[in-house]
Formats: structure tokens, sequence, C-alpha cells
């Protein structure tokens, strides 16, 4: 509470080059130390909110970290959208630094008050009890995801393909719903999907419990090549939590692994940009050879970081808004809009970048990028969005603090509160990619992305409970 007091007296000051270079500094000092309160306190370094502030130091935290050190980026020469923050009035630095620490403070408040309710401790036990109903579950979950195994490594197959036959911005430009146009093949994505998170779900053990993780983990190798690079790791994040409330145990030794993989993985990021931007020829020159591995980690950090200029251009765009809220609540608005009765009823939102997006839908990073240039944004380019940008277009700075706070509590309750339950496993496999990647997209995505699971939830749960009213009546009429 003191650091949101005195946070509330540096931003009623008059912004000038002193104060912004010193909030760069207390804005990377607050991050860490946001960091090393909840490890105090015993929680585990696999907690979905300690990977959340690892995800966000990527997507917000990176070129403010990079500025705080001096480091120059010679090889990012991609202009379009990702010129330097110093681009931006000291007026909006000013406002744009204020807006990471309130987010930061609060979203830290969130979470310490659900530490404090859920008695502090960040328990890594397992369902101990496997039930009748587990049993059923785990079965379905392990019938679907074999039944639609298959079709879904051709739906990976042709959705890389399109990818390689069209480049990487062909995805945006696409009108359809996918680049995967057989409507069997478009299916098996959810049912696979859905039955292998039912199926983990129930924490089985055993020889297919292998074969399912080792799946999943080459499908999300799979989706490097369709060019979403943040998709895949923030599904790695969610699955590492997985593992870590089955009891996974934290040592220096998979310390050391767990670093070597990130490494590894931003290496094979960097591939994947050079591969969707220039296809085989990319991979095929020697222009980046020379590149040392730190030049490719600095170079890997600030791309990643590019969203920091979404909530500048948001900043310097809000008093052109009016009912910012709209856009704010555009993901669920925008999602139900996307359906063939809304399109009868002309109701309906155009798939991919043109302009009649941008004029029907309410999506914040459609417009905002449109605003800023509309020809880079109908040629397939974007700037993506932000929890902190959408927060601020919402409700201002006091937005970014409600929100800051009001996301991380919710959630992180979700996990303590159903850690136990395997319908709250499944349903955190779709939360927390959503809740991951928040930082760089829209908060209330993670609304939409509820909606399949929790039919099929309520399903599975109506055909049981159908089913055991059946037996009981059998029972009670002999």
């Amino acid at each position: 509470m003191i650091l949101i007091f005195v946070q509330f007296v540096i931003w009623i000051q008059c912004p000038d080059e002193d104060i912004i270079s010193f909030l760069k500094y207390y804005a990377c000092a607050i991050y860490i130390v946001g960091i090393i309160i909840p490890l105090l306190l015993g929680i585990n370094i696999v907690h979905p909110y300690i990977l959340y502030l690892l995800a966000f130091g990527v997507f917000m935290m990176s070129r403010v970290f990079l500025d705080v050190f001096r480091v120059e980026n010679a090889f990012f020469d991609v202009a379009t959208w990702a010129n330097d923050w110093s681009f931006f009035s000291q007026p909006i630095q000013f406002e744009m630094l204020n807006a990471l620490i309130f987010f930061l403070l609060f979203a830290s408040l969130g979470a310490l008050s659900v530490f404090y309710l859920s008695g502090g401790l960040y328990e890594n036990r397992s369902i101990k009890e496997v039930t009748p109903t587990m049993l059923a579950v785990r079965r379905l979950g392990f019938a679907l995801f074999i039944a639609f195994a298959i079709p879904y490594l051709i739906y990976l197959y042709q959705a890389v393909r399109y990818v390689m036959e069209n480049g990487y911005l062909a995805v945006y430009l696409n009108e359809s719903a996918t680049s995967v146009t057989n409507p069997f093949l478009r299916i098996s994505d959810d049912f696979c999907i859905a039955g292998l998170f039912l199926y983990l779900s129930t924490f089985p053990s055993g020889k297919k419990y292998k074969f399912a993780i080792i799946f999943y983990i080459f499908t999300l190798l799979i989706m490097l090549g369709t060019g979403g690079r943040t998709a895949t790791f923030t599904q790695i994040f969610a699955f590492i939590v997985y593992l870590g409330l089955r009891g996974l145990q934290i040592d220096k030794r998979r310390i050391i692994y767990f670093s070597l993989a990130v490494c590894g993985l931003i290496y094979v990021a960097q591939i994947v940009n050079d591969f969707r931007d220039k296809g085989f020829e990319g991979l095929d020159s020697n222009s980046e050879s020379n590149i040392s591995v730190v030049q490719l980690v600095q170079t890997f950090f600030w791309q990643q970081g590019t969203s920091i200029q979404t909530i500048g251009r948001t900043i310097e765009h809000a008093d052109d808004i009016t009912n910012g809220w709209l856009y704010f609540f555009g993901p669920i608005t925008d999602n139900l809009r996307e359906n063939p009765i809304m399109e009868m009823l002309d109701l309906g939102i155009p798939q991919g970048q043109v302009a009649e997006t941008v004029k029907k839908g309410h999506s914040w990073a459609d417009k905002l990028s449109y605003m800023v240039n509309p020809k880079f944004y109908l040629s397939g380019h974007g700037m993506g969005s932000s929890t902190i940008a959408e927060s601020y277009i919402f409700g201002g700075m006091f937005g970014v603090m409600i929100v800051g706070y009001l996301l991380v509590f919710c959630v992180i309750l979700f996990v303590e509160k159903y850690k136990k339950s395997y319908t709250g496993i499944f349903l955190l496999f779709f939360i927390l990619p959503a809740f991951f990647i928040s930082p760089r997209s829209a908060p209330l995505n993670i609304v939409p992305v509820l909606f399949r699971p929790l039919f099929l939830s309520f399903f599975i749960q109506l055909l049981f409970f159908v089913k055991q009213r059946y037996i009981l009546f059998s029972i009670n009429k002999l």
C-alpha cells in the first residue's frame, strides 16, 4: 500500500526527462520486487502468477529493461510498427511508465489478496481420490483424443502448409475463420484437444499418460510452423502449471534444464520468425550466421516487447475514442457476432483485416492498427492489443488499476479454489494461455475461450446426471 501511495504522488508530478528516466528504473525495480515477494512467501516458482509475471516481463517490460541497460538493437529492421518507444512525447512516455507501474502494483495486490484468503501458501498436492465419475471422464477424454488425433495432425499439417505457401500475413488477411477449409478437420482441432485436456484433468498415470503428453508437446512444436510463437509459449506455460498442480518439485537440476529449454525455445522462435518472413530462402541464407547468441537474445526480447507501443499509441489516441467500454467488452460481443446466424441478420463481422472489420467490430487491436496506419493494417500487419491499453481506453489510469487487480485476483482465486477439481483443471487449460498472453492481448479474451469447454463440461455433467437418474429409476422399478 505504501508503494501505491508513493506511485500516486509520482503520478501527479509534471513530466520531464529526469523523472521519466527515474520511472524506467523504478518500473524495473517494482517488477523485480513483484516477483521476489511471492517467492519469499513460499509460492512455487511454477505457480501461474509467477509465470504470468515472467510473461508480462517478456511482453511488456523487455524494452524498458533494454533501455535501462542502454542496449542498442542493430538487427531489428521492421519500421512499420516497432519504432523505438522514445518516439513518443515526454507526457506520453510519462503516462506509459505510470500505467506499467500502476498495473504491476495492483496486479500484485490482487495476487496477494488471494494468497491471504487461501492461507498464503501454494500447495503442490495431486487429486487424492479417483471417483467413478473421474474414471468415466478419463475414459471419455482419452477416447475423444484418440478418435480425433490423426485428423488433428492433418489439420496442423494443412495449417503449416498454408503459411508456407501463402506467407504468415496471409493468415490475417484470410476471410474465413481458419486457414483449413475442411469442416471435419476444423472440428477435429476442438475435439482432440478437448479430449486430451479432459483426460489430463483427471491426473492419470502410466503409458497412456506419457503418450498423451508426448503427443501434446509434439503438436505444440508443430504449431510453431504456423508462425504463432506466442500462442505456443503460453500453452507451454499452462502445461508447466499443470505439472506443478500434479506435484512437480523444482530443484536446481530442473531449473538448469528449464533454463536450457527456454534458451532453446528462444533460438527456435527466432528461426520461426526468419522462416515466416522469408520462407526457406531465409533459413538457407547466411545473413544471420555472424550474429552472436547475446545479440540473438536481445533481438528476441526487443521483438516480443513491442506491445509497449500499443500502450503509447492508445494513450496518444485515447481522446479520439468515445465509448471506450465497447472495445473493452469487444472480445465477448464480437465473438457472439461471428456466426452464420448473425451474418444472415447483417449483424456479423467480416473475417480478415479489411476496413469493414474495423467499422463493424469492436476489436481495439484492429481499430488502433487501422488508426495508426491503414495501409499496413490492410496488408496484414497489426499492433496487437494489451490488457493495459484496453484498460486505459476503458477507464483511463483508474481503469488500469481496477482491471489489473480484478484480472489477477479472479484468475488466481479460480486456480486456488478449483485446483483439486478435474473440471477446474480442464477449464484452466483454456484460461491460463489466455491469461499469460493477456499482456499483449485483450483481458476479456479469457471469457470467449471458455464458451466451448463450458458447454462440453455442462454436457458431460448432464450426461452423468441422466445416467444416474436412469439407474435410480431402474432400481426403484425393481
